[in-house]
């Protein structure tokens, strides 16, 4: 859709509709990467002339992908909770822990948190490092790299840890790792910002 807004934007109309055109066949045949529907899901709602049924198409396939992905599975039903007198774990998952309107915010919110109380995690699906990167790093209990793990791991992962709260941060945005949580790996789970 980057290339049909780059069409449109030069009033390249007859390209605009052929990629716009193109992109709504991919999805259909399920040729989009599973990956990149969230950001889709995004963007198809600033195109002109998309009808509803073909908007709540794109999220019903992501639905149906993420739910198909998590097999059943609900790693929280077995999670422990917290011990008499232990740090409740709270967890936030983000792509954007960096010179973002994401990690600028929430760096706030990790320096406010106390530290006797709530033990900090934060999985991170790494884009860029910056010096807000390394703020959170040190402002967080554990900073965990999930780059490099598939949805299922992250959610195994995130259970393994422990975790009670968990904070998604990414949404519908590019690199999400919104799909981790249908395998429910924490008992409570929240979508923010």
């Amino acid at each position: 859709l980057w290339v049909y807004e780059a069409f449109e934007d030069s009033c390249a109309w007859r390209d605009a509709d052929a990629v716009r055109t193109k992109v709504l066949e991919l999805v259909r045949k399920g040729e989009i990467p599973f990956d990149h529907l969230p950001y889709l899901m995004v963007l198809i709602n600033h195109v002109p002339n998309i009808s509803p049924t073909i908007i709540y198409d794109i999220y019903r396939i992501w639905g149906e992908a993420t739910l198909h992905a998590a097999k059943g599975i609900r790693l929280a039903e077995k999670a422990p909770p917290p011990a008499p007198g232990a740090r409740l774990k709270i967890a936030y998952l983000s792509a954007d822990f960096r010179e973002h309107p994401i990690g600028k915010f929430m760096r706030t919110i990790f320096a406010s948190h106390d530290h006797h109380r709530f033990e900090i995690y934060c999985y991170v699906h790494t884009v860029a490092e910056d010096t807000i990167t390394e703020e959170i790093r040190l402002a967080v209990d554990h900073f965990i790299d999930i780059t490099d793990l598939d949805n299922e791991e992250v959610a195994r992962r995130i259970h393994a840890d422990g975790i009670h709260i968990l904070v998604e941060l990414g949404s519908h945005m590019a690199h999400s790792r919104l799909a981790a949580l249908s395998w429910k790996p924490a008992p409570v789970q929240i979508t923010y910002l």
